[in-house]
């Protein structure tokens, strides 16, 4: 009987990669469009986190073909027109109302705050 080979077995408690650990500054990739179409104003912003298995990543928007990956919890300078996005980016929760009915109501998917110009 051969001995079998477990040098490739990992665990969870494994070091994560460079790459991985390193991503906190915003990140933005230009299509073939890119951002001469916007204003060229910027905004500092900071994206809070929320509950839920997603609460702490960073926050995907995109523009005109131009990418941004915004970090959660940190002011990030970004164009006006991402923050355009983000205040019109709502869900909405429908909520049972004792006598039956149901109440529908718009909340903001992230929760974010305007820092000033940049």
């Amino acid at each position: 009987m051969s001995k079998k080979d477990n040098s490739q077995i990992s665990t969870l408690d494994d070091a994560p990669d460079v790459d991985q650990a390193a991503s906190v500054v915003a990140h933005v990739v230009k299509g073939n469009s890119h951002d001469d179409a916007l204003s060229g104003d910027k905004v500092n912003i900071i994206i809070h986190e929320q509950e839920g298995e997603m609460g702490r990543e960073a926050v995907f928007v995109s523009v005109n073909g131009v990418a941004y990956q915004i970090p959660r919890g940190q002011v990030c300078a970004v164009p006006v027109e991402i923050l355009h996005v983000l205040d019109n980016s709502v869900q909405k929760i429908f909520e049972s109302l004792p006598n039956g009915e149901t109440r529908e109501r718009s909340l903001r998917r992230f929760n974010h705050q305007n820092h000033g110009a940049a």
